[in-house]
């Protein structure tokens, strides 16, 4: 079993699944170069196909080159399907299995037509990838607390956004109910989860202009401090980094 994430924010987005003899992607937002030496770095085959999250760039610039089979929501796959008719796309509607792995696709409130998270099942241990939502739902919050291992958007900090040199409208877009998730609101999701058993987690999407890894990680801790649980004795709190492979979960 393994899990990390290749690349993580603003300039683009996948993470690595590994179980038996299935290894995925979630989004391929990096180019298929970088992809292919991150693999190559882990020691594992190349994954099979990639799940999307959504339409944007940041989750889908290495798709084309790549050449996976994809699995995506229907609207996202119409507009993969625009730019790369050459794919095999699989419109995703309700659970579905890829190889060794059991896959729960679930709504998530973000501004594109189409968008989701996965939770996954390794042989009874779950998995949750949640990017790229600008609230939270009791949808999110269920499949979140199911997770033994989550890996939770943290995007930004609030006051670096409402005071930074961003235009009015991508203030606006990034801090509204389809936008992302700041770094207090994921860390409400992070305790809710950790009650509920959740025992891994890493805080991923860190915006590049608007957050800082120290901060994101401060605010999880302190939230998950003021009900006791400590980061390191309690739990495995870390940080994915931008534009390298991060923390490596293997079991």
């Amino acid at each position: 079993m393994i899990v990390c994430t290749l690349a993580s924010g603003s300039d683009g987005n996948a993470v690595l699944i590994g179980y038996k003899n299935t290894v995925l992607l979630v989004d391929a937002g990096i180019s298929a170069k970088r992809i292919k030496q991150a693999v190559w770095g882990l020691g594992v085959p190349e994954p099979s196909c990639v799940l999307l999250t959504h339409e944007h760039g940041d989750h889908t610039r290495g798709l084309a080159v790549l050449r996976r089979d994809v699995y995506a929501p229907p609207l996202t796959a119409r507009a993969v399907r625009n730019t790369a008719p050459f794919l095999h796309i699989t419109e995703v509607t309700g659970s579905f299995g890829v190889g060794d792995i059991g896959v729960e696709p679930f709504a998530t409130p973000h501004d594109t037509p189409d968008s989701m998270g996965y939770l996954f099942d390794l042989g009874g241990f779950a998995v949750c990838v949640c990017t790229d939502l600008g609230h939270v739902t009791q949808t999110v919050l269920d499949h979140a607390r199911r997770a033994d291992y989550l890996l939770i958007e943290s995007n930004h900090d609030e006051r670096m956004v409402r005071t930074g040199p961003y235009p009015h409208f991508l203030k606006t877009r990034i801090l509204g109910p389809n936008g992302h998730l700041c770094n207090e609101v994921s860390a409400e999701v992070t305790l809710a989860a950790v009650k509920n058993g959740t025992r891994h987690v890493t805080l991923c999407h860190l915006s590049k202009e608007n957050n800082r890894p120290e901060l994101a990680e401060s605010a999880a801790a302190k939230r998950l401090a003021a009900e006791g649980i400590a980061p390191g004795k309690d739990i495995i709190l870390n940080v994915a980094p931008p534009g390298a492979v991060g923390h490596v979960f293997r079991q």
